[in-house]
C-alpha cells in the first residue's frame, strides 16, 4: 500500500482503496509493519489482503469516513454505516474468493467511532469486517478488534473459513477494557452455508 501513497501513522483511505482497486485478479494487497489509518475500504473478488507482522489497519474515528449504504444488520435490511473492511456488490450480485490473512491487526477504533455514528444517527453502526453474498471467504491469522458493533459479520455467504484468528471486542491486548462498546459480538455468520470457524480465540463483549 505504500507504493500507492499510504503513510505509516496517517489517514490515507484513498491510497489504500486505490491499491485494492488496482489489484489484479488473484493478486495481493500488502499492508507492511506500521499503523495505517483508513475509513471504509471496499474489497472485491479474487483478491487477498495481507497484513504483515506488526501491521495495524486502524479505523478512522470520524463517521463521515464511512458511507451509508442499504445493507443488513440484526436480521433486517436497513441503512448501515459501511464497515472498516466491507465486501458487498453494490448491484446485489455475488463476490467470490476474498482472503484477509497475515499476522497483523484490524482495529476498527470502535470506542470512538460508535459515539460518532450514534451522534450522527444516519444509520446502524458499522462493523470491523462485513461480507455480504461472498462465496469463498477466507480469514487466517489476523487479529480483529474494537468494532463499533459486531466485529465480523457475514451475510448470505457460502464456503467461509476463519482459521487461527483472534477476535477481541471487550479488552485490548493489555487487558484494558474498551469503553462504551455494546453489541460487541465476536463473529456472526448470518444466513450462511458451510462456514468453518476453527483454531480461533474470541474474547467478546457480547455473544461470541
Amino acid at each position: 500500500v505504500t507504493d500507492f501513497g499510504a503513510i505509516d501513522g496517517k489517514l490515507y483511505t484513498e491510497a489504500l482503496q486505490r491499491a485494492i482497486d488496482q489489484c489484479p485478479i488473484d493478486g495481493e494487497v500488502r499492508i507492511p509493519a506500521g499503523t495505517y489509518q483508513s475509513g471504509a475500504l471496499y474489497l472485491k473478488s479474487h483478491m487477498t489482503l495481507r497484513l504483515e507482522k506488526g501491521a495495524t489497519l486502524l479505523g478512522s474515528s470520524r463517521a463521515a469516513d464511512y458511507s451509508v449504504r442499504f445493507s443488513y444488520f440484526e436480521g433486517r435490511e436497513e441503512y448501515c454505516y459501511s464497515s472498516l473492511l466491507h465486501a458487498e456488490d453494490s448491484d446485489g450480485g455475488r463476490l467470490e474468493d476474498i482472503a484477509i490473512v497475515g499476522e497483523g491487526t484490524i482495529d476498527a477504533n470502535g470506542s470512538a467511532l460508535m459515539k460518532e455514528e450514534i451522534a450522527e444517527g444516519k444509520a446502524s453502526r458499522g462493523r470491523a469486517i462485513c461480507a455480504v453474498r461472498v462465496d469463498g471467504l477466507y480469514l487466517n491469522g489476523i487479529t480483529v478488534c474494537q468494532s463499533p458493533a459486531w466485529c465480523i459479520h457475514t451475510v448470505y455467504c457460502n464456503n467461509g473459513t476463519m482459521n487461527q484468528i483472534t477476535v477481541r471486542t471487550k479488552y485490548d491486548a493489555q487487558g484494558r477494557p474498551y469503553e462504551g462498546i455494546y453489541n460487541g459480538d465476536g463473529i456472526d455468520p448470518d444466513s450462511c452455508k458451510d462456514v468453518w470457524i476453527i483454531h480461533s480465540v474470541i474474547a467478546s463483549q457480547d455473544d461470541c
